[in-house]
């Protein structure tokens, strides 16, 4: 996975809220399409996605290739994303 890719949640808020990557970006899935291209414009972009385990994840990449996007990386899960990234989680309280 690129290291300057941004990173992409599609988990709930709920669950953003109770840990999330630091310096992700939350879209949940059910407001993906209408969100993605305001939020991320150029479509070159490399974006790792990732949800709870990387069913979501799966689901909102395939709908950002019908948009064009070219650049996607399924991260899979937030905590084995994290590890692999060595990125912090963080909670919001």
């Amino acid at each position: 996975m690129p290291e300057q890719a941004v990173l992409l949640d599609v988990r709930t808020p709920a669950e953003f809220s109770s840990g999330a990557i630091e310096g992700a970006k939350l879209i949940p899935l059910d407001q993906l399409l209408p969100k993605i291209q305001n939020v991320f414009p150029d479509k070159n972009m490399p974006i790792i996605v990732y949800c709870r385990s990387g069913v979501r994840s799966s689901q909102a990449i395939a709908l950002m290739t019908q948009l064009g996007y070219t650049q996607l990386f399924n991260g899979g899960g937030v905590g084995a994303l994290a590890l692999q990234l060595q990125k912090k989680i963080i909670t919001s309280c």
